[in-house]
């Protein structure tokens, strides 16, 4: 006996309600992350004493960033949702003490230049990886590859050879790369919801979502900062 339509209607209803309210809490998890960086970046940028530690441990700072990065997407599967969601606070107020140097470096316009430029690339990027009907999976190889590339070349450039230009360059890749990322992910993000899943595992899969979204959105941020802001 099949199901009558209203009946699959009513479950077609309740499983895009779900997706939606599955995606805001992804994008507004986002958005508190940024915001909280923010509040953490402009506390350090206007205090000269805690600003002067920061700069004088960027570098490991910076790599341990990098680590959490890395291990958190092997980590969340273990964690809780509350776990998860104070690991993805602790790595967002890390993050604004590194931007905090930014802020420092450069003038606010350009800051601000930057933001709203990245805000409005990742918004567009998001939205096409959103409603797209193109499976967006053969971009994950592509776009691994040159993040790895970027990895290996960015530290060698900055240890050995320190030139202006490649640095550059890596900045535009960064942008390209990142704006890809962003649409690839918005897609996956989608993909893997489902209704029968359950809250604890939903709930977890938007706290990853949403640090995805969010490192991306820092790193074309700061590498359009990088590449177009103008220093004090």
């Amino acid at each position: 006996m099949f199901p009558q339509p209203n009946v699959i209607n009513r479950a077609t209803t309740a499983v895009d309600e779900g997706l939606r309210q599955h995606m805001l809490r992804v994008y507004n998890t986002m958005i508190l992350g940024m915001l909280f960086t923010g509040i953490v970046a402009w506390y350090v940028s206007s205090t000269p004493e805690i600003l002067q530690q920061v700069a004088g441990f960027s570098m490991p700072l910076g790599l341990l960033i990098f680590g959490t990065s890395i291990a958190f997407g092997f980590l969340i599967n273990k964690m809780s949702v509350t776990v998860a969601t104070a690991y993805f606070y602790a790595f967002a107020a890390a993050m604004g003490a590194i931007v905090s140097l930014y802020m420092a470096t450069y003038t606010g316009e350009s800051v601000a230049r930057a933001f709203f430029s990245a805000a409005a690339l990742f918004g567009g990027m998001s939205l096409y990886g959103y409603t797209t009907k193109k499976n967006l999976e053969g971009w994950a190889s592509f776009l691994s590859v040159g993040v790895v590339a970027a990895i290996i070349i960015i530290p060698l450039n900055y240890l050995l050879f320190k030139s202006t230009a490649v640095m550059m360059a890596m900045n535009a890749v960064i942008v390209f790369l990142s704006a890809g990322i962003t649409a690839y992910s918005t897609q996956d993000i989608r993909a893997r919801y489902y209704e029968s899943n359950g809250h604890e595992l939903n709930s977890k899969m938007a706290i990853a979502g949403a640090f995805q979204l969010y490192v991306n959105f820092i790193n074309m941020f700061l590498a359009l900062l990088r590449l177009f802001g103008d220093r004090r």
